[in-house]
């Protein structure tokens, strides 16, 4: 059985910037990433050389997976008299996915600075 890889992917960005005066500014980005996809996996070379599939088959066709990433971030910047830069980051949360048949993993971390 030849299996279609069918690879799917959505991302989407956003980024806001306001500028609250001439010395500062706030932005705010999310962003996200997913796909997902069916793989033949690993095959034997016997199964190939015995005629049972080509190189492009599947003994089993449903193993694939999927995975995705999720980021929300806001920015406060302000520029000093010497035209030094600071910049802080009070919300950055990013949260990691990715599942398959044989090893599913999922991690999320987030990051507060008071």
């Amino acid at each position: 059985v030849e299996s279609e890889q069918d690879f799917q992917r959505f991302n989407l960005f956003g980024k806001f910037n306001i500028h609250l005066n001439q010395i500062s500014k706030l932005s705010f980005s999310a962003s996200s990433f997913s796909s997902a996809w069916d793989a033949s996996g690993q095959i034997p070379q016997r199964a190939i050389d015995n005629d049972l599939i080509t190189r492009f088959g599947s003994i089993d066709d449903l193993e694939g997976g999927q995975t995705g990433r999720q980021n929300l971030n806001l920015t406060y910047t302000l520029i000093g008299q010497d035209n030094s830069l600071f910049c802080f980051n009070p919300i950055s949360v990013v949260i990691i996915s990715s599942f398959s048949q044989t090893l599913p993993f999922f991690l999320m971390t987030q990051k507060m600075v008071i």
